[in-house]
C-alpha cells in the first residue's frame, strides 16, 4: 500500500527551481529515510507532504502529490489544509513544546482544540507519552514547565503531541541534530517501535541512522531524486554514481 504518490513534483521559490520533477511511492506504515546534502531539497520535499509549502508566500509548486485520492497541493481552504495536518504531523529539527505549558497540556493542546472531553483527553495524554518513551520519567511531575525538561525529553514531548492527535503519517526533520547520542538512541527506539503503526518519512543527515532505521531510503542532490530503494541495496549497492560518491565520502566504500 502507498501512503503518498508524487508524481512530477516541482517547486519554486520565486525564479529558483528547488525540487525538480519528483516522482515516487511512500509506502505505508514503513520507515523511508531521505539523506542528501544540505540544501538539496529534503525539508521542501517534507513542506509538500505537510503543505506547509503553502505557508511561504514566494512558494509555488506544479505537479502531484496524491494522498488518500487527492492532490493535496490543490487544497486552498484553510479548513481542508488543517485538517491534513492533523493527519500527517511533523517533528521539527529543533524541539518546539510551548515552555509555558506543562507537560500535561502540551500534549493535550491539539485534544482541546478539537473539542474532546477530558477524560479522552487523559487518556490520549498518557498513550502518547507511554509511546514516545516518556511517561516513565514525568509521570509525577506532569504539571512542570516543558521548558524543565532535557533537549532529548523536549524532543520525545513533541514526538507525544503529534502522536496524541492519532496521525496516519509522521514526517520527522532530522529530529536528533540537536541530541546527545543517548536521546539519539531513544527517539531512534521511538521511531522504529511506530512504524507497524504509522508511516514516517524520517529525513537525516546522518548516513549511519537512514541506514539503521530506513525500510526504504530517497538520495536527493540539487533539488533531484538521485535515487530511491530499499535502504539496504541503496547502501549496499547503488545503482548511480552520485549516490555512491556521497554514500563512500560519508558512510565508507558501499558493502
Amino acid at each position: 500500500m502507498t501512503a503518498f504518490e508524487v508524481k512530477d513534483l516541482e517547486v519554486y521559490y520565486g525564479d529558483k527551481r528547488a525540487l525538480k520533477g519528483i516522482s515516487l511511492e511512500i509506502p505505508e506504515k514503513k520507515i523511508t529515510t531521505i539523506i542528501g546534502p544540505s540544501g538539496c531539497g529534503k525539508s521542501t520535499f517534507l513542506r509538500c507532504l505537510n503543505l506547509m509549502i503553502k505557508e511561504i508566500p514566494y512558494a509555488r509548486t506544479e505537479g502531484q502529490v496524491i494522498f488518500d485520492g487527492d492532490n493535496i497541493l490543490e487544497y486552498e481552504d484553510e479548513a481542508d489544509i488543517i485538517a491534513h495536518r492533523r493527519r500527517v504531523g511533523t517533528v521539527f529539527q529543533h524541539p518546539n513544546p510551548f515552555p509555558w505549558m506543562s507537560i500535561y497540556d502540551n500534549v493535550a493542546y491539539g485534544l482541546r482544540l478539537m473539542g474532546m472531553d477530558e477524560d479522552e483527553i487523559e487518556e490520549r495524554v498518557y498513550e502518547a507519552l507511554e509511546k514516545a518513551a516518556l511517561l516513565d520519567q514525568v509521570e509525577d511531575r506532569l504539571d512542570d514547565p516543558a521548558s524543565a525538561l532535557s533537549g532529548g525529553q523536549q524532543q520525545r514531548l513533541c514526538i507525544a503531541r503529534v502522536l496524541a492527535m492519532e496521525p496516519e503519517v509522521i514526517l520527522f526533520d532530522e529530529p536528533t541534530s540537536d541530541l546527545d547520542p543517548i536521546a539519539t538512541k531513544r527517539v531512534e527506539e521511538t521511531v522504529l517501535e511506530l512504524k507497524d503503526e504509522v508511516t514516517i518519512v524520517f529525513v537525516t543527515h546522518i548516513l549511519p541512522q537512514a541506514y539503521r532505521l530506513g525500510d526504504y531510503t530517497a538520495f536527493f542532490l540539487m533539488g533531484e531524486l538521485v535515487e530511491f530503494k530499499e535502504t539496504k541495496e541503496l547502501f549496499e549497492n547503488p545503482e548511480d554514481e552520485r549516490t555512491r560518491e556521497y554514500i563512500e565520502v560519508e558512510f565508507g566504500p558501499a558493502r
